[in-house]
C-alpha cells in the first residue's frame, strides 16, 4: 500500500534543491530591495561580508545535499513498500 508520505517528502525534497539552486545562482536577490538593488534589505546580511560570503557559499551545497538525500530516503521508502 502506497501511503502519501514518501510523495510529501519528495516534494519537501525538491522545494531544498531548488531553494540551494536559487539561492547558488541568485544571491543578491534575496538580500537586496527589489526596487533599489544598491540596497540592503533591513536586517539583511551585507553579501560582501565575511558573513555574507561565508552564508552564499555555505548554506546553498547544503540545501542541495539534504534535499537530494531526502529524495533518496524517500524513493528508497517508496519502492521498499
Amino acid at each position: 500500500m502506497i501511503t502519501a508520505y514518501p510523495v510529501v517528502g519528495i516534494l519537501i525534497g525538491l522545494l531544498l534543491v531548488g531553494t540551494g539552486l536559487y539561492m547558488r545562482t541568485a544571491p543578491r536577490r534575496l538580500f537586496t530591495r527589489p526596487d533599489d538593488p544598491s540596497e540592503y534589505r533591513p536586517q539583511a546580511t551585507e553579501l560582501d561580508s565575511e558573513q555574507g560570503r561565508w552564508m552564499t557559499r555555505t548554506y546553498p551545497p547544503i540545501l542541495i545535499l539534504a534535499g537530494l538525500a531526502l529524495i533518496a530516503f524517500q524513493i528508497i521508502t517508496l519502492l521498499s513498500e
